[in-house]
């Protein structure tokens, strides 16, 4: 805070992949402004929190922001932060959408997991948040995806993991999920 403006950095750090890559790894969940219009203000502020966090080992953040938050944006690119996994987001009430084809799905189960664990590690997408970081190992990253569909099969990763419902007919493994939470 410097009196007329202020900005607070709510952030977190990630155990699970702080282990997985062998370096301190944190989250911006949220940065609050004050004035979100002054962009020196947040250079300087951003400047100031990313020095913070490497004295307590944290090497490498990630940070969702809304793309309307021009002074964010501005301040995240001007300290380093490079924007890779871009989303957008659309909503439709649930009531309204007209199911035009539907498909037969089932959770999947851990006999699942060799299959979507291999397309998980070999379907790249530039634009995902691990795939899309030119400073990431990719060897590390396809573990981290092997991993990932593991444990949201067989742990509380995730709530559920759907795939594709081909029957019972020549059991043919999924190459296709969604993994989701409740």
């Amino acid at each position: 805070s410097d009196g007329e403006n202020s900005l607070t950095v709510l952030a977190e750090h990630l155990d699970w992949d702080s282990n997985h890559f062998g370096f301190g790894v944190g989250k911006i969940s949220h940065i609050l402004f004050k004035d979100s219009k002054n962009s020196k203000f947040t250079i300087k502020a951003l400047s100031l929190f990313v020095e913070e966090v490497k004295k307590i080992g944290i090497k490498y953040i990630i940070c969702g922001l809304d793309v309307r938050k021009g002074a964010g944006i501005q301040g995240l690119t001007a300290v380093g932060f490079i924007p890779i996994e871009i989303r957008a987001h659309y909503f439709i009430d649930l009531k309204d959408f007209s199911y035009p084809k539907r498909f037969k799905v089932r959770l999947a189960n851990p006999d699942d997991i060799e299959s979507l664990a291999e397309t998980a590690a070999n379907t790249k997408n530039p634009y995902d948040r691990f795939f899309g970081d030119p400073t990431l190992d990719v060897l590390v990253v396809k573990e981290l995806m092997r991993l990932w569909v593991r444990n949201s099969i067989t742990t509380s990763f995730a709530d559920g993991v759907l795939v594709p419902d081909t029957g019972n007919i020549n059991r043919i493994s999924p190459k296709a999920f969604c993994t989701f939470k409740t």
